[in-house]
């Protein structure tokens, strides 16, 4: 019989599966946005590049911490994931309010992290410091439209002229 804690601590696998469940939520978020930006804003350039670099790859990205507990012989436990009405005043504001969520993620990375380190789990210390130029990836993308958008709108520029120009704004 396989002792799971000689593998992975069950708080440790308790804070794969909260991370896994935060990437599902972003999806969520994301996926929520970009029907807004896309139908009440009529920017498809950029719902379209969110969409599918960003909203498609967070599930991806969940399923890393998922084969991590599998990997390990725990069972990942599947949390609710909250509405995103989508219901944003501007696009700036669903910018920040996706930033402000991926900055939630890394936090809750960072708490895996120490976890880890208390508990000497060398391996899931590193599986979860690697998560970082990925999750970077994201708050790059979202730092930038959140600080490009502002300018440019003070600027006198429209959400339809960002649109336009969505290559200039955008990381991956």
């Amino acid at each position: 019989m396989i002792d799971k804690n000689l593998l992975l601590s069950e708080t440790l696998s308790k804070k794969l599966s909260e991370i896994m469940n935060m990437y599902f939520q972003l999806n969520r978020i994301l996926d929520a946005g970009m029907d807004f930006l896309d139908v009440d804003m009529n920017m498809n350039k950029i719902s379209n590049y969110i969409h599918l670099n960003f909203a498609h790859k967070a599930p991806i990205d969940a399923d890393a911490f998922r084969d991590r507990n599998a990997d390990n012989s725990y069972r990942t436990y599947y949390g609710n994931i909250e509405s995103s009405d989508g219901n944003y005043t501007t696009p700036l504001a669903f910018f920040e309010y996706a930033l402000e969520y991926i900055l939630k993620i890394i936090d809750a990375i960072s708490d895996g992290i120490d976890f880890a380190k208390s508990e000497n789990d060398e391996e899931t210390k590193q599986f979860l410091m690697n998560q970082f130029p990925n999750i970077g990836i994201y708050k790059k993308q979202f730092v930038l439209l959140c600080d490009k958008c502002e300018k440019a709108i003070q600027e006198g520029n429209t959400w339809q002229d960002i649109d336009n120009r969505w290559e200039d704004f955008k990381v991956v």
